[in-house]
């Protein structure tokens, strides 16, 4: 099982085809426009079986794209603009706690792993200034899968975004490599 799920993430990772928020008309509207004015790449996969469903919303949060495999995983993103207007500052670092406490289990008996990555391989592998990834067990009433991991990615100048991986077993190390990224 833990091989064909790394052989399945590989295949989607590697066999994708790069389009642009604004040249792929699959996307949800909102999702569109947001990627272009953070300047994010993302590659949509062409394994027939991953679907793309149309912004959601729920009791914890509202996500911009939707992707699902029927079974083995759903990936929920999230995108967070810079807004020139705003005057608060924006932490990204409190913004993933409060989301992690949001969608984790309360449960006490389970742990939360918090793993930041260095500035270099941040920009490297996803050319943001900040990012870090945590895996946890959902809440129940967020998820039927019974893992998660979000990794969060920021950009001084562009924004913020989350992206959920919610999976049912099996290590998910083969899947840093995110189909979106800041260009």
């Amino acid at each position: 099982m833990k091989l064909k799920l790394v052989i399945l993430l590989f295949l989607v990772h590697h066999f994708s085809i790069c389009l642009s928020a604004q040249s792929f008309k699959g996307y949800p509207d909102e999702f569109a426009t947001k990627a272009n004015k953070m300047g994010i790449e993302f590659f949509f996969p062409i394994e027939s079986k991953i679907k793309v469903k149309k912004s959601i919303k729920d009791d914890f949060l509202n996500y911009d794209l939707v992707v699902k495999s029927k079974r083995k995983f759903e990936i929920r993103y999230f995108l967070y603009p810079v807004d020139t207007h705003q005057f608060t500052s924006f932490h990204p670092h409190v913004e993933i706690t409060r989301t992690i406490a949001s969608i984790a289990t309360n449960n006490e008996l389970e742990n939360i792993r918090m793993t930041s990555l260095p500035h270099e391989e941040s920009i490297e592998k996803f050319g943001a200034d900040w990012a870090i990834y945590a895996d946890f067990v959902p809440k129940e009433s967020f998820s039927r899968f019974r893992i998660g991991r979000i990794v969060s990615l920021y950009k001084e100048g562009r924004g913020y975004f989350n992206c959920i991986i919610l999976y049912k077993k099996d290590n998910l190390d083969a899947f840093m490599g995110l189909p979106i990224r800041f260009i």
